[in-house]
């Protein structure tokens, strides 16, 4: 494996560069497998990358942290421990088994239907201008989520902003204004969640929770709201950039997916000194995983093994709604011609913004 000078380019910041592929080509001139700090390794090659996300000793949290020291003691924290996302091994496996058949169990044109029913609701006078557009992508999967948990309507203009103030709150790097809003943010979505009459989602994972076995039923609200803030980056900006593509509604996700994934990339960390691609990783290592390389041809667009996303059939049929619906007003695309990508270490979203905005 070779260890990259520190002039190399930056994956993390080709996230949000016009086309991510040319620095993921230029990395991998030096190989699949490159040390570049702070990462132990970085995946360049969907082989490798798919090893990383498969690999018994490579978790999602550092053994010693499996709750970011800042946001231990938060509400933001408590939401974070419960999440199956963020577990590895016997607590993870029967709670994600539980959330795949929650998801599974509800027919895909339910999801279609309510995805155009609030479509129909977020977006009915076109087009919508380009902050309004913004909002849109990331309301909608946040709204079909919520309703399938049972949030009633009138929740639904302040759930975005407090869905969008966590998921600031839980990424890496957020400042301390994020953070305390963040944590606010999570104690109002639990209390709303804990108020709500479970819709079939809920009643979908609270039944094949008790099959697992679970018997926390905190669990159930806790990954409710993660599921609300895990949809929302990543299908606002399958929506957004298939607006940007060409064709209809299906071949834009379609491409989307194929080329520029929503999600970028992902990280692990060693559980124990370990390797990966035959190359030594020492306990607590940080491996960046690139999910967008240029030869994965989408195959990683959802990640893979134990944590691969088991919401990708909502995912996409909420973005072929979402583009169908708007782009039933002709009009809709003059306004997807200005737009800046939200600051993220992993997720590529265009946010529309006025000509006259550009930086």
């Amino acid at each position: 494996m070779l260890c990259c000078p520190f002039s190399s380019p930056d994956p993390v910041a080709a996230v949000t560069l016009p086309d991510p592929r040319l620095v993921y080509r230029q990395l991998a001139v030096a190989g699949p497998l490159i040390a570049l700090p702070p990462y132990a390794a970085v995946t360049l090659s969907p082989a490798l990358a798919a090893a990383a996300l498969n690999h018994p000793l490579l978790g999602v949290r550092p053994p010693e942290a499996p709750v970011p020291p800042a946001l231990q003691g938060t509400a933001a924290g408590t939401v974070f421990a419960a999440l199956v996302r963020m577990r590895d091994g016997v607590a993870h496996r029967p709670l994600k088994s539980a959330l795949r058949t929650a998801l599974e169990s509800l027919p895909p044109s339910q999801v279609t239907a309510t995805a155009a029913r609030l479509a129909n609701q977020l977006a009915a006078d076109r087009p919508l201008l380009p902050a309004a557009l913004t909002r849109f992508c990331y309301a909608l999967p946040i709204c079909v989520i919520a309703d399938f948990i049972g949030l009633p309507p009138e929740h639904r203009p302040v759930l975005v902003d407090e869905v969008l103030a966590l998921v600031r709150c839980i990424a890496p790097g957020g400042t301390p204004a994020q953070l305390t809003a963040g944590s606010r943010a999570a104690e109002t979505l639990l209390a709303r969640v804990e108020r709500a009459t479970p819709g079939p989602l809920w009643r979908a994972l609270d039944a094949a929770c008790e099959q697992e076995g679970l018997t926390d039923k905190s669990l159930v609200p806790l990954n409710l709201i993660g599921l609300l803030f895990q949809a929302c980056e990543g299908t606002a900006g399958l929506i957004g950039q298939s607006l940007l593509a060409e064709g209809a509604p299906a071949a834009r996700v379609a491409q989307v997916l194929r080329e520029t994934p929503p999600i970028q990339n992902t990280r692990r960390v060693a559980q124990a000194d370990t390797d990966l691609g035959g190359c030594p990783l020492a306990k607590g290592g940080q491996v960046l995983v690139v999910l967008g390389a240029p030869d994965a041809a989408g195959t990683l667009a959802f990640g893979a093994g134990p944590h691969a996303c088991p919401g990708r059939q909502w995912a996409v049929a909420i973005a072929e709604v979402a583009v169908a619906h708007l782009l039933a007003c002709p009009a809709q695309q003059s306004h997807t011609t200005a737009y800046r990508w939200r600051v993220s270490a992993n997720a590529r979203v265009p946010e529309f913004i006025s000509p006259g905005d550009e930086p």
